[in-house]
């Protein structure tokens, strides 16, 4: 199955992504303000709760999506 994100009580949680990668959140202008490496199981938790409210850009090795903080 392929790889999947969930937005969770504050945190996104990646499954099903290749092992060793990471998964990365940016800025609108892209600067990067959180690095997650991804398990060896293939999932990844990046707790959004330490950044401000904003539209950012997640993007691990096989996909890329916009989340809004509020």
């Amino acid at each position: 199955s392929g790889e999947q994100s969930r937005i969770e009580m504050g945190h996104i949680y990646v499954t099903h992504a290749p092992q060793g990668t990471s998964v990365r959140v940016y800025t609108t202008d892209g600067r990067i303000v959180a690095t997650e490496r991804v398990a060896d199981n293939g999932t990844a938790d990046i707790d959004l709760t330490t950044l401000g409210k904003g539209i950012y850009i997640v993007k691990s090795a096989r996909s890329s999506i916009k989340i809004i903080n509020k």
